[in-house]
This record gives C-alpha cells, structure tokens and sequence, in this order.
C-alpha cells in the first residue's frame, strides 16, 4: 500500500472506533479491514484495531467470512457459531466470541470489492432476542423453571456480566455475555438448587432459585450494551465499507 492509502484506512478505523464507542479496541468489538491480494485468491488485513490480532494475517479464498461477503457483494451478518456453519463458512470452534460478525465490502458504486471492512465481537440487539425488561417476558422465560421444564429450561437465552465484581464501570457493556444452557441439574426432583453448564462449556454449581430469578432479570437494556448489532450499526459500517472503497478506486485509477 501507498502510505495515503494507509493513513486512510487507519484514519477509518480510528473513526469507527471513536463511533462504535469504548467497546472497539477494548475488551469487546474490533474493527479490521483486509484487501484482496492480485488475483483475488486471498485477503491480508493490513490495518486493524489496537488490540486485534488481525493484522498481517491472510487468508484463502473459500476459508472465511470475508470471502463470503465478496463472493456475494454485499454486507454479510453472522450472529453467531451455528449460523456461520450454516452459511459454510469457516469459523474455529474457538471463535465463539467473535459474534455477532459484520463484514461489508469494500467497492464503488459500481464494480467488484476489492476487500473488506469487519467489525467483530458485537451485542445482539434486542430486536433478536426480544430482550426487554416488561413483565411478561420475564415471567415467559421464568416458566420453565417454575414446571421444572428442563428441555423448555435450555431453551431460554440469559445474559450475565463475566467477573461483575471485578469490572470497571466504564468498560462494563463491553464485558456482557449471553448463554443457552446446555444442561441443568437440581439436587433432588423438587429441589430448587441448580447446577448449571453453559453452552461455552463454563459451568455454575448451587445456585437457588431466588439467582435464577435475578438471572432471568438481567436483559440487555439492564446490563447496558455498548454496541448492540442493529439496523443502525449495519447502515454505518455498510457506508464506512463504501466510503472506504471508492476513496481507494478513485486513487487506485489515478495511479494508473
């Protein structure tokens, strides 16, 4: 790369990183920007967020997202592990945490992309998860448990702060997770003490119901997420993406 274009596109991940809020280059999301290498068999991602590992790494054609998102022109969103097999792409069983993914070409108006802009490590809005705090919904999820349901139990999405005590206030959005059971224990069939192994294989042991029922509380809008993956998080990145593209064509054609 020229160093203008370099000072572009580390201008632009500054920029999304400032947009998206203390989540990017922290604990939570990070932007990366990969180009197609001469003949469009693989991607290296030249500039990327503080934190991420992603820059100086490549990748062939057929093995991410990201070829995906190119293959198809246009902006590709994977909330989560079982939805990138089911798209068939790539994704190790360790990148869970990576979802919700965004990626969305980098082109003009016209014509083929010539990379990609990602944004990684979002927050399902609530829009998927109808995950507000109205009484109605708590007491749908809270069902389960009161019938001693535990097929209906695995079924009900929670959302939980990792290490709450030890978490800075400011950086707390960045910080929560969501989790399906994947399986449920009670100390004898009336007991109402769990344990509980969530489907990251992390596991819980004694928690009496009055925690499930705190648990069962906590929802997006009352743990706070920074960066939810909705419609407007979609429309900025998919006009960052083009920006981004038709500044490097126009120069791309002048050098030429």
């Amino acid at each position: 790369m020229r160093s203008d274009e370099y000072a572009l596109l580390n201008s632009a991940i500054t920029e999304v990183e400032m947009c998206l809020g203390h989540g990017c280059g922290g604990a939570g999301c990070y932007a990366y920007v990969g180009l197609l290498n001469p003949g469009a068999q693989s991607i290296s991602y030249v500039v990327a967020s503080q934190r991420s590992r992603m820059t100086g790494r490549s990748i062939q054609d057929g093995q991410g997202m990201a070829f995906k998102c190119i293959d198809e022109n246009k902006t590709i969103l994977v909330p989560n592990f079982n939805m990138a097999k089911r798209l068939g792409v790539h994704a190790s069983k360790n990148s869970h945490d990576i979802f919700p993914f965004v990626c969305t070409p980098l082109r003009a108006e016209f014509g083929r992309p010539i990379g990609v802009l990602s944004v990684d490590g979002l927050s399902l809005t609530t829009d998927f998860l109808a995950g507000n705090t109205n009484p109605v919904d708590f007491h749908e999820r809270l069902a389960p448990f009161l019938e001693n349901n535990d097929e209906a139990c695995r079924r009900v999405r929670f959302w939980k702060v990792e290490n709450q005590s030890k978490i800075d206030p400011s950086t707390r959005a960045t910080r929560v997770v969501h989790g399906q059971i994947f399986s449920i224990e009670r100390r004898g069939c009336l007991s109402s003490v769990y344990g509980l192994r969530w489907e990251d294989g992390s596991c819980e042991h004694n928690l009496p119901f009055r925690t499930i029922k705190e648990m069962l509380r906590s929802t997006p809008a009352v743990l706070g997420i920074g960066v939810p993956c909705d419609a407007a998080l979609l429309g900025f990145v998919e006009y960052t993406g083009k920006v981004i593209g038709e500044q490097l064509i126009r120069w791309s054609l002048t050098a030429n």
